[in-house]
């Protein structure tokens, strides 16, 4: 069985730790502006995943609920709507970090996403396995 790296753990230790703070609802249109590999790695190099995700559209639905609903994510760019756990709602200084646990028989794959709404260009970043993805969000009304 394959070990978590450190940052997965001090990850999910965090999203466990911290309690969801209240908040409106919020809707966003995210795209994917770049996508590097961590694995084997202290210094993160472009993916090869990168042409196809790069420039990728996903919209993220999160509701006064702990869910949200992110449509058309790494993992269903079909535009399926895929559920992820609001751990950490958004806030003036508060990024809305959502994660969502993919099973397998052989697997099993963690995926964070953190949305930063305080900085000049609402931003985003995607890690699922060793793979991060960066990009800018708009929020939608």
């Amino acid at each position: 069985m394959a070990r978590l790296p450190l940052w997965a753990n001090l990850a999910m230790t965090l999203l466990v730790a911290l309690p969801a703070q209240a908040q409106e609802d919020a809707a966003f249109r995210c795209t994917f502006k770049a996508v590097f590999e961590t694995i084997e790695s202290d210094s993160p190099g472009k993916s090869s995943h990168e042409k196809q995700f790069v420039g990728h559209r996903m919209d993220v639905l999160i509701t006064g609920q702990s869910t949200a609903t992110v449509i058309a994510d790494v993992f269903t760019l079909t535009r399926q709507p895929a559920d992820y756990i609001v751990s950490q709602r958004g806030s003036a200084k508060n990024d809305w970090v959502m994660s969502r646990t993919d099973q397998t028989a052989s697997s099993t794959t963690i995926t964070l996403m953190h949305i930063r709404t305080w900085s000049e260009a609402v931003r985003f970043t995607f890690a699922w396995g060793s793979t991060l993805a960066v990009g800018t969000c708009e929020k939608l009304s």
